[in-house]
């Protein structure tokens, strides 16, 4: 695994890419709209490939839904863990803030153009998996990347964090609903 220190923290610089909880149980996989939609209404775990391909490129990992990224089974491999809003941003502030982060930390391939301001001086190596909406669909594959904190806002919503292709900026977002798939990168430190 890969992975990158950022003031003070150690973070994954791939996506997460595991079928298998911590403990060794099975994740679900849901991979068409109608397995992803009931996963969704019953809040159980699920995961799926970006857009269901058989391989989709270097680094884009799985997408997950909240119900897996904070099962107590625990989805980060051992040693690691799934990262708080606070060192999300922490990250962000790190590299000189929400303004210009996104950048730092996106990879220069597979985004559309215009792959704004693409430096990845951070190593971090964000690629534009896009996301899954809680009925199945996909959406913004190489346009955004979607990432999932542990931290819940209600019921139904947890922060995450959203990198677009046409600027710098990197997104908090309260609109993350747990049933949406969403890229996943751990921390440890």
């Amino acid at each position: 695994m890969k992975s990158v220190r950022i003031d003070g923290l150690e973070w994954m610089a791939e996506n997460l890419d595991v079928d298998t909880f911590r403990n060794g149980d099975p994740i679900p996989e849901a991979p068409g709209p109608e397995a992803w939609r009931e996963a969704a209404e019953a809040r159980q775990p699920a995961w799926c490939r970006i857009g269901d391909p058989p391989g989709n490129g270097p680094g884009l990992g799985r997408l997950y839904n909240w119900y897996a990224v904070c099962d107590p089974r625990g989805l980060p491999p051992r040693g690691w863990r799934v990262p708080t809003d606070s060192e999300w941003e922490r990250l962000v502030e790190g590299l000189g803030g929400a303004a210009e982060a996104g950048g730092r930390l996106k990879a220069s391939g597979l985004w559309r153009s215009p792959n704004f301001g693409a430096s990845n001086e951070s190593g971090f190596s964000v690629w534009p998996a896009g996301y899954r909406d809680p009925n199945g669909g996909f959406h913004a594959a190489g346009f955004m990347a979607c990432f999932w904190t542990d931290t819940e806002i209600s019921a139904f919503h947890a922060w995450s964090r959203y990198i677009y292709s046409h600027n710098t900026v990197i997104r908090r977002s309260s609109s993350g609903h747990k049933g949406e798939g969403l890229s996943m990168r751990c921390v440890r430190g």
